[in-house]
């Protein structure tokens, strides 16, 4: 498996294969990608579809392909289409939190005594930003749920796992 060296070649690959990335997250829900539809995104270019596999940007999967988790989650947070809702990352968080006010506390030097200051300021910032958006997901996910799941066996005990998750993290 090889990286990117640099944020330039990251974003420059991934400027490069825009077409094949969107198509691609468009249809994530609702398609297995086959590879000769990827293919002729990348002008049958078969090195291009290579380079992003051998890259960790999409996995093959037989004759499909899928963008690879760690993209997937970074496309749906940045474009606020999440539909997990995540809250060990918070309670991750606020352990973190604690950590650094311990630190903090008990650090002489200035310099470091600022930097946990600022590792505090940054966590809290960053629970807030993701408790506002997994209740957004949960609002989005109940309203879906609610009006497009036509099995009433099913809607029932998914709408109540959402109350239940929206309850947890309203806490």
């Amino acid at each position: 498996m090889n990286t990117f060296s640099n944020i330039k070649e990251l974003l420059s690959t991934l400027i490069r294969e825009h077409k094949l990335l969107t198509e691609m997250f468009e249809k994530r829900k609702t398609l297995s990608y086959k590879y000769d539809f990827a293919l002729e995104m990348v002008d049958y270019n078969e090195d291009r579809i290579r380079y992003l596999i051998a890259h960790s940007v999409i996995r093959e999967n037989g004759n499909f392909l899928e963008i690879d988790d760690q993209f997937l989650q970074f496309f749906e947070q940045v474009l606020e289409v999440n539909e997990e809702i995540n809250t060990a990352s918070i309670n991750a968080n606020i352990q973190n939190v604690k950590e650094n006010i311990l630190y903090y506390l008990k650090e002489n030097n200035e310099a470091r005594k600022y930097d946990y200051l600022r590792k505090v300021k940054n966590t809290l910032r960053k629970i807030g930003t993701v408790t506002l958006r997994n209740v957004i997901d949960l609002k989005r996910n109940t309203d879906n749920t609610f009006k497009n799941e036509p099995n009433y066996k099913v809607k029932k005990p998914s709408l109540k796992i959402l109350t239940k998750k929206e309850l947890t993290s309203i806490r």
